[in-house]
């Protein structure tokens, strides 16, 4: 039992409580202003579908808590989002709703985020969101949807910016054996052949600075 737990347990996340209110607040406040925004612009148009769509809350936390991941990168949130309300609403129209529908939205929004470079988890959620809320209107997919994403990113950029983040986030310490250290790691990866939420750059550079640490204790 304690084995079994060991790895189904979640690892406590690796920083102070002033990043977790940061990333916390940043979430709260672009999720507030991108709907704020929306609202309006639903109003001033008459629109009477939705202006905010639930999935953009995962979203939020990829772009403010774990804004170095791949999976948090604006292409990722905007094309990965955008294709993946596409896909569902290809499936809604030529199959109907149904729970087989949305499944088969779900496995084709990530073979096509994929594909594209884009993989974002919330882009499932939202082919699933569109099969079985019935969306008629392939509008759907630019308001909210698109638009949704657009400002989310926006807005990640300048809160976290301000408050001391990069994003789209970028690698600050070059590694010291760039070349062949990429390509070994790329070997790897590509034998576990799994999607790691951390870039090649940045296992780089922890490495590095763990090798670093390491020789400094020993002098």
């Amino acid at each position: 039992m304690k084995t079994w737990l060991h790895f189904v347990k979640n690892s406590a996340p690796l920083v102070s409580p002033g990043e977790q209110w940061r990333a916390a607040l940043g979430a709260g406040l672009g999720i507030a202003l991108t709907g704020w925004v929306c609202q309006l612009f639903a109003t001033l148009f008459d629109l009477n579908w939705p202006w905010l769509i639930a999935p953009l809350g995962a979203s939020a936390v990829l772009v403010f808590a774990i804004h170095t991941s791949p999976l948090a990168r604006p292409w990722a949130v905007i094309v990965g989002n955008t294709v993946s309300a596409l896909v569902g609403m290809a499936c809604l129209h030529s199959l109907g709703s149904s729970p087989w529908v949305g499944g088969l939205a779900v496995c084709l929004s990530i073979v096509v985020m994929f594909s594209l470079r884009c993989l974002h988890p919330p882009g499932g959620a939202i082919a699933l969101l569109v099969v079985l809320s019935h969306q008629p209107n392939y509008a759907f997919v630019v308001f909210p949807v698109l638009v949704n994403a657009l400002l989310l990113v926006f807005l990640g950029i300048a809160i976290n910016r301000m408050t001391g983040k990069s994003y789209p986030h970028r690698v600050i310490n070059a590694a010291l054996s760039a070349e062949t250290l990429t390509s070994e790691l790329e070997h790897v990866l590509r034998k576990h052949n799994e999607v790691l939420d951390i870039s090649i750059e940045d296992l780089q550079v922890l490495i590095d600075e763990v090798t670093q640490l390491h020789w400094n204790q020993r002098l």
